[in-house]
């Protein structure tokens, strides 16, 4: 097994500052890991009230990638600095950041293409990720290898491998990202109202979660004329 130490330097994201991410990577010749030590310094202000992000950053750390075992160092430095607060993926951010940087390495030690080292580390079927949770359920491999023929990966890279060798300082570079994100709901659930009209039949469907571009409507929508057996137009 071969060891690698990265250090990361700088801010991962502006909100999180996350700085002097010490990592120290275990992986086999052909680039499988087996073991990633992970010092995590966060640069909270004054006041280091960002104590959630680091929760959230420390706890996805693996993304889609399966790492048989795991030490991660989180530490909260309060400085002089204003205090920030984050907004929208304050952990899954940076973590992505931290996971694709050590299986680019990776890669470069192994001289394999990052896609090969990446798909070679995908979760599988019945594997426990970081929280100690079983994938029973995983398609991890079945979504990449799906991207991966829709998108014609293996023809861009070859193309991409001819352009470098014909361009000097010109370069191009093409990869592909795995990303899994927990979710969760509160305990009492998310109330929805079903109204259908006397009338005309119409069925309205009001529920409780907020479109930010996750597909939301297009998820809800379906789901009700498929109950009812009704015709869907839908009216967000």
């Amino acid at each position: 097994m071969s060891l690698m130490n990265i250090s990361l330097l700088g801010e991962c994201v502006q909100v999180v500052q996350a700085k002097n991410i010490t990592k120290i990577a275990g992986f086999s010749e052909n680039g499988k890991l087996n073991a990633i030590v992970a010092d995590i310094y966060i640069d909270g202000g004054a006041t280091s009230g960002i104590v959630y992000g680091l929760y959230e950053l420390q706890h996805q750390l693996d993304q889609g990638f399966y790492v048989p075992n795991w030490k991660i160092n989180p530490y909260m430095a309060k400085t002089n600095k204003v205090p920030t607060t984050y907004c929208r993926g304050p952990g899954p951010t940076p973590a992505a950041a931290i996971i694709e940087t050590i299986l680019e390495h990776v890669a470069k030690e192994v001289k394999q293409h990052p896609i090969l080292v990446k798909e070679l580390n995908l979760y599988e079927r019945h594997q426990t990720d970081l929280n100690g949770m079983v994938l029973t359920y995983c398609t991890m491999r079945d979504v990449w290898q799906r991207l991966k023929q829709v998108a014609q990966v293996e023809q861009r890279m070859a193309e991409v491998e001819e352009f470098n060798r014909g361009n000097l300082w010109k370069k191009k570079g093409i990869t592909m990202c795995a990303a899994k994100y927990g979710m969760m709901t509160a305990d009492t659930g998310f109330p929805c109202s079903v109204s259908v009209f006397a009338q005309d039949g119409t069925v309205t469907v009001v529920q409780s979660g907020v479109d930010m571009g996750q597909g939301l409507y297009t998820k809800v929508g379906p789901l009700f004329p498929d109950s009812f057996k009704l015709l869907l137009l839908c009216d967000p």
